[in-house]
């Protein structure tokens, strides 16, 4: 959300305040930067949702997500190496 969206949720008589270089305005400005980070991640959610296109961190979640804990589960028993050898793209 920008400055002017928070801005604008505000009571009338904190909008009057609003003066550049207030601290009402910085703290505007901070609560923009506060919610940039989640706006990118809710910009691009379905790319969570596939295997192919999530990040390389969250793949273990979205196996976990979809039933396939026992592969994971796997990884450093007898069967297994420890990591996946060619990291997480067995499980794409």
């Amino acid at each position: 959300m920008n400055r002017t969206g928070i801005e604008s949720l505000l009571p009338a008589n904190f909008r009057r305040a609003v003066q550049p270089g207030s601290p009402l305005a910085a703290l505007l400005d901070v609560m923009e930067a506060l919610h940039a980070p989640s706006e990118e991640v809710l910009a691009s959610l379905d790319r969570y949702f596939d295997s192919r296109r999530t990040p390389e961190r969250f793949v273990p979640t979205l196996a976990r997500w979809l039933d396939q804990g026992p592969l994971l589960d796997r990884v450093g028993d007898e069967l297994g190496a420890g990591e996946f050898p060619s990291g997480n793209g067995r499980l794409r």
